[in-house]
């Protein structure tokens, strides 16, 4: 078993979060009032008189309407009794007065008749949060649908939320569903998610209840008060050289609404309006299950990190060329859009074949594809790519051509491409080839890996994820990559760096990330302390944690960070293993189990709960966190080649061990010592053949490791097929001619045969 870091979405179960606000207490006597005044924010009113166009603008637009009490007024649904059910769901909406409530079946059999507290959003559909007895509101999972006027439910029966029940992490009773630690920032200004650890609630705080003009322009009392005066972001553009004012520009776009308009997560303990998105958000890199190899959007990631993919964030494009930053809509329609900066030509028929006026004739139908979320929101790919059947063959990714002719295969709209265009593909700036043989196990990825890494010109959201994964995969040097990665001038290459160390020895990560310490970015830092943190509290070759008050400050800022995630279960399998490697293997056990409870299918928090009490020598507790997690799922290799290991220090247990054994083999068919392992076991047993399989698998995925060659010539020489055996001592001996056990192996095995 191995350690994992988690910081956001467990990997072993598909994750769906809804934008919501949420408000939590100790008791409802002791419910604040979210509204919190805030010397330093003026409220969105006070900036109506003297910017009553862009004021008017924002009335009435999501961004104002993205939260609301539950009045008559604000609430779009059917409260007059209406009903939903499809069979695995039932509620019922009904009205009092003023008060709205939705009654669901109760795990007693009798109905919950639940308050509707607020409500998110008005297009495509409107989201209800429901006060709890507890004091805490969640997201309702049976949303409206503004357009169609009826309920509906946003996770299908037969998905894992769908399905989910009460108790479960997914159940819409659960913390997956606690708008606090996942969304609350983008619904309200100037959001405080105070949760209390040692009370397990929240008391969460806001300055005004929507999107307001100082969410985006943030806190702007000196401003009101001075208006001619005060301090001025518009400084570094004016002082700036005129060729690097677009770039600076544009990265104030992004700093304003990257935060709500990305898939991140959360570095910040309170909230710090100055502070820039790298001290506030780690943004999720391009990994499978959110982009498909190329970028594509799959998972709802929110358009930041697929922007930072393309070639308009590389020439300078922002935000507010296409969208107008108060109204939120376009700043023209259709291809006229696009024809603002590209040459007319393109929006002809001799560019797209497609009949005039037809779907096919429009830009965002063949380089912004729509990918539909909560079942009714369908949302485009900034990634702006160009139609790529030819990779869709190659590699699997989905292509313009085929989402509208669905009817043809990829080969046909990679010759209807070539017909039209030429065989010659404008040059991809995308890792796609590294990312798809990475994915697949093509035993070429670390190569195509490295180079997209060390290439310039790829993006650098693209190239952090290539480290990411050429540390992941652990089969190359990464040492001067990484000191490469730390040198750089974007925050997200330096932090993937550090993350790129934790498999790296102990005085080498030190070595890398010691004069790191004390990194501008947050997101560096506290990669910094996460890793070299713990280790330094009992390195005795090194400086203590306490002796070192830029690591120790690194190390604490990590914790406090985690501490204020909430009830989530990643955010308590940090603190877990943070203590585990301090030394406090009882409060680590503690979080493990917190975090089981919060979700008792996160399968890396009993992994890693299985490997601490392995290392305490209680065996059969981790044989029971390891069993439950084959219960959740019985396809999980890792957990059958762990259990394996576990049982194979019992001899009474060979049969068992050679089972589970033989089934991680099975289920990770490219892990050379999963085969190896599953050979020695059979050998144990007597099971020659079934040995030798394993053992020539393991060596076939990894030719020349000296242990598999050994054990090959052991086995032979125990079947008494001697030349078999003096073959591999030979091979042995060739392939490591330094190692004395070749000279060993092959004395023994050149005895007179009996």
């Amino acid at each position: 078993m191995r350690s994992s870091h988690y910081l956001s979405l467990p990997g072993t179960r598909t994750r769906c979060f809804l934008m919501a606000v949420l408000l939590l207490a100790c008791t409802p006597e002791s419910l604040p009032t979210p509204e919190t005044a805030d010397d330093n924010f003026a409220g969105s009113e006070i900036c109506r008189d003297c910017h009553p166009d862009a004021f008017t603008a924002w009335e009435g637009s999501h961004h104002e309407r993205a939260l609301a009490k539950a009045t008559g007024a604000n609430i779009l649904g059917n409260f007059e009794s209406a009903e939903f059910e499809d069979g695995t769901r039932r509620a019922r909406f009904t009205r009092d007065g003023e008060d709205f409530y939705v009654e669901v079946p109760g795990p007693d059999g009798a109905s919950d008749r639940l308050k509707v507290a607020y409500v998110i959003g008005v297009d495509p559909l409107q989201q209800l949060l429901v006060e709890r007895p507890e004091g805490q509101f969640q997201a309702f999972p049976i949303a409206w649908d503004t357009r169609a006027g009826r309920w509906f439910a946003l996770h299908d029966a037969g998905t894992e939320a769908g399905d989910a029940a009460p108790g479960d992490w997914l159940h819409w009773t659960g913390s997956a569903f606690n708008a606090n630690s996942m969304c609350i920032e983008c619904h309200a200004t100037n959001v405080d998610v105070g949760y209390r650890p040692s009370s397990r609630n929240y008391q969460t705080t806001w300055s005004e209840g929507t999107v307001s003009c100082e969410a985006c322009h943030g806190p702007r009392a000196r401003h009101a008060a001075d208006p001619f005066n005060a301090p001025s972001n518009r400084t570094a553009h004016a002082e700036a050289a005129p060729e690097d004012r677009d770039r600076i520009a544009q990265r104030a776009e992004l700093e304003t609404c990257g935060p709500c308009h990305s898939r991140r997560r959360r570095i910040h303990a309170v909230p710090a309006p100055s502070d820039s998105f790298h001290d506030r958000y780690a943004t999720e890199l391009v990994h499978e299950g959110l982009y498909a190899a190329d970028g594509q959007i799959v998972d709802e990631v929110y358009v930041l990190g697929s922007f930072l993919q393309s070639r308009m964030y590389a020439e300078g494009v922002r935000c507010t060329h296409c969208h107008d930053p108060h109204t939120l809509q376009l700043v023209a329609e259709g291809n006229d859009l696009c024809s603002k900066c590209h040459d007319a030509r393109y929006d002809s028929r001799s560019h797209h074949h497609h009949e005039e006026g037809s779907p096919g004739s429009q830009c965002v139908e063949c380089h912004m594809r729509a990918r539909t979320y909560m079942q009714i929101d369908p949302r485009r790919d900034h990634g702006f790519h160009l139609p790529r059947p030819d990779q869709s063959v190659a590699f699997g990714v989905p292509n313009a051509c085929n989402a509208c002719h669905a009817d043809r295969d990829a080969t046909w709209a990679r010759d209807h491409v070539i017909a039209r265009y030429g065989p010659q593909r404008p040059h991809d700036i995308h890792a796609t080839a590294a990312f798809a043989a990475d994915r697949s196990g093509n035993a070429d990825a670390d190569r195509l890996l490295g180079a997209a890494y060390e290439d310039p010109a790829t993006p650098p959201i693209l190239r952090a994820t290539a480290l990411a994964r050429l540390a992941a995969r652990g089969r190359s040097p990464l040492g001067s990559r990484i000191a490469m990665g730390l040198a750089s001038a974007d925050p997200m290459l330096r932090a993937s760096a550090a993350a790129a160390t934790e498999g790296l020895p102990p005085a080498e990560r030190f070595e890398l990330l010691a004069p790191q310490i004390s990194d501008p970015s947050r997101s560096v830092r506290t990669e910094i302390g996460r890793i070299l943190g713990p280790h330094a509290l009992h390195d005795r070759e090194r400086p203590r944690a306490d002796s070192n008050p830029a690591l120790l400050a690194a190390w604490n800022e990590y914790l406090e960070v985690q501490r204020s995630l909430g009830n989530q279960p990643g955010a308590e399998m940090n603190l877990a293993i943070a203590n585990t490697q301090a030394g406090r293997t009882d409060t680590a056990e503690d979080h493990y189990l917190r975090a089981l409870e919060l979700d008792a299918d996160f399968l890396p928090a009993r992994f890693n709960l299985a490997l601490l009490y392995d290392g305490q020598g209680r065996s059969q507790q981790a044989e029971s966190q390891l069993r439950a997690a084959l219960d959740t799922n019985p396809e999980l290799g890792e957990a059958y080649y762990s259990l394996g290991l576990l049982l194979a220090r019992d001899p009474a247990r060979r049969e068992e061990t050679a089972n589970a054994l033989a089934e991680a083999a099975r289920k990770l068919p490219d892990r050379p010592r999963v085969q190896y392992n599953a050979g020695l076991a059979h050998q144990r047993l007597g099971r020659a053949e079934a040995a030798t399989v394993f053992l020539e698998e393991a060596l076939r995925l990894e030719p020349g490791e000296a242990d598999f060659r050994i054990a090959l010539a052991i086995l032979a020489a125990q079947q008494g097929q001697w030349s078999e055996a003096r073959f591999h001592a030979q091979q042995f001996s060739l392939e490591h001619p330094d190692d004395a056990r070749g000279t060993a192996l092959r004395r023994q095995l050149h005895r007179p045969e009996p």
